[in-house]
């Protein structure tokens, strides 16, 4: 990896993992993302992308995040999942209809918290609705 490539932790950023192969496997490492990015706020940061990308793919890789993540990182992952989730509630809707699909998923980390990551949906009350 190059200069360009790491980032002040010295590991590679998300960008730099999103598309490798390997990143396909809830079992990967990657998808972890509390032990790859070890500060909360990277954390709550990369979680925020992830969560922006609003697929399939993006939340399975934050909600096997929370499934392992502490209360300080599960707090800052949380934040995030306001941040993106409020506004648009065709967003909300999609992403709880994804996460009840990943809940089924037979990696169990990856269902364990795509049911935490629901319950932290369901509670948001989003700015705007259709009309």
């Amino acid at each position: 990896m190059g200069e360009a490539m790491t980032g002040v932790t010295g590991r590679m950023p998300v960008t730099a993992w999103q598309g490798s192969p390997r990143c396909g496997r809830p079992q990967s490492r990657c998808w972890n993302l509390c032990s790859i990015l070890g500060t909360p706020f990277v954390t709550r940061r990369t979680a925020e992308g992830l969560l922006r990308r609003k697929d399939r793919a993006g939340l399975a890789i934050v909600a096997s995040a929370l499934a392992v993540a502490n209360d300080n990182h599960a707090d800052w992952i949380h934040t995030a999942i306001v941040d993106v989730f409020s506004i648009f509630s065709e967003d909300l809707d999609e992403a709880l209809r994804l996460c009840e699909e990943l809940s089924g998923d037979a990696d169990d980390r990856v269902a364990r918290g795509a049911r935490r990551l629901h319950e932290g949906l369901a509670v948001i009350d989003p700015v705007l609705r259709p009309a």
